[in-house]
């Protein structure tokens, strides 16, 4: 039995057409599944994390010296709220500084302090 000419070429034209219209799709599936997979890893740093800060005891009073705090207080408040999490806060106050050049130190931990405020609310 031959196949007439016609008919693969509709076949072929049909298949890619098929594939044209399932792509957008498969993707944004693709990306919605990489995406899931980066919040789930990030749940699980985060709770290392919180178990490290567990065993690991800092002391609030003594300031860092890649941060170090204009006001003592806005140290020991930012520290307290991430339970002793010097990593961390040394993390939100670089953010804070790439994302907001030129301002004053004192300026970064009451940003980090208020966003964090703000986002516990």
């Amino acid at each position: 039995m031959k196949i007439p000419p016609e008919t693969i070429s509709f076949l072929i034209s049909a298949a890619v057409a098929a594939m044209l219209i399932a792509l957008p799709f498969m993707l944004i599936t693709l990306l919605a599944e990489i995406r899931k997979a980066k919040a789930q890893q990030a749940i699980r740093e985060n709770r290392t994390g919180a178990n490290n800060r567990r065993r690991t005891k800092t002391n609030p009073a003594k300031s860092s010296k890649n941060t170090p705090a204009s006001n003592g207080k806005l140290e020991k408040k930012l520290l307290a709220m991430l339970q002793g999490d010097r990593t961390g806060a040394e993390r939100l106050l670089k953010a804070a500084r790439q994302g907001n050049p030129g301002r004053p130190n004192e300026w970064y931990w009451e940003k980090v302090i208020s966003d964090l405020e703000r986002d516990r609310r």
